[in-house]
């Protein structure tokens, strides 16, 4: 059950880093004509919310 707790724990961040992963090549894709329109800023806004909880949970050791 532990090594089964921390395989999960470890997915959990796995998918935590590939989020953000995504959200810093989206985000400099975006940034690749100088400037962010309203729709580049929106959709960079909900991923980087959606991001939030498992950054905390993350930040607060807290994985599962």
């Amino acid at each position: 059950a532990v090594r089964e707790a921390e395989a999960d724990e470890c997915s959990t961040v796995r998918r935590a880093l590939e989020q953000a992963s995504r959200l810093v090549a989206d985000g400099t894709e975006a940034l690749e004509d100088g400037a962010l329109d309203h729709r580049e800023r929106a959709r960079l806004a909900d991923a980087a919310q959606n991001l939030l909880p498992a950054i905390q949970a993350m930040a607060d050791g807290q994985m599962h």
